[in-house]
């Protein structure tokens, strides 16, 4: 079975487990990046982006990451977005929408995919639909909305991935709901590898995105390498690789 891990970080993980996407989120680390895509056995995407979280990067890093699409060493954004989960980060909203819409203008301007991180900021994304729809493709990583929600990004006519990883393993209602009743050709994969690891671990492996397919493929009813097939296919549409 190939798997693909939609949304991972080789740089901390140091290798890849599987084909997928890799993001950097500052330069220094995208050059590691880059050199370790190049050497790893997997087809591995390299993506470059403004981290909500570390918002205050994008006056520093936006000249960068546009030179990057204008010599094609990246094939999208990401991951960038919005994130309002804490007081200290709705805190730093302004700088956040700054840079969310650089990333944003850049992803239409190059026709790249974006690669989003969104938490407690639904209503934004609903905001910037009418832009968002302009876009090649928008793959929400370990999308944390509702089914409902999923539907109604879609139905805003924007060519919208949900991927989701160790929710569906931590038993997730939200993310098995949708792994389970969206259409098969808007679904991906991830581990966020390392992030996310379990209790007890310091790390997440990306190894995991088998166990992650296992159990996409238990809620969803089908074999497991029918439902590899589909996302290999739908990783190919969202990333523009084929």
């Amino acid at each position: 079975m190939i798997c693909y891990d939609a949304h991972f970080h080789i740089t901390q993980c140091a290798h890849a487990a599987a084909a997928g996407a890799s993001c950097a989120l500052n330069r220094e680390e995208f050059l590691r990046q880059e050199a370790l895509a190049a050497a790893s056995p997997y087809r591995v995407l390299s993506l470059f982006g403004i981290h909500p979280q570390d918002a205050a990067a994008g006056r520093r890093d936006a000249a960068f990451l546009e030179q990057l699409l204008r010599e094609g060493r990246i094939c999208g954004i990401g991951e960038c977005g919005l994130d309002f989960f804490t007081a200290e980060l709705k805190a730093g909203r302004a700088l956040q929408e700054e840079a969310w819409e650089i990333s944003v203008e850049l992803a239409g301007t190059y026709g790249v995919p974006l690669l989003v991180h969104n938490r407690k900021a639904l209503d934004e994304l609903f905001r910037d639909s009418k832009k968002l729809s302009r876009l090649p493709a928008v793959i929400f990583h370990a999308f944390p909305f509702t089914e409902k929600e999923s539907l109604a990004l879609l139905g805003r006519g924007i060519n919208a991935y949900f991927s989701f990883g160790t929710a569906l393993l931590r038993g997730s209602r939200k993310a098995a709901d949708c792994v389970r009743s969206l259409p098969s050709d808007c679904l991906l994969l991830e581990t966020d590898a390392p992030f996310q690891p379990f209790p007890g671990e310091l790390q997440a492996p990306p190894e995991r995105i088998r166990d992650v397919y296992e159990r996409a493929a238990q809620i969803r009813g089908v074999p497991a390498e029918e439902l590899a097939c589909c996302l290999e296919r739908n990783f190919t549409a969202a990333f523009c690789c084929g």
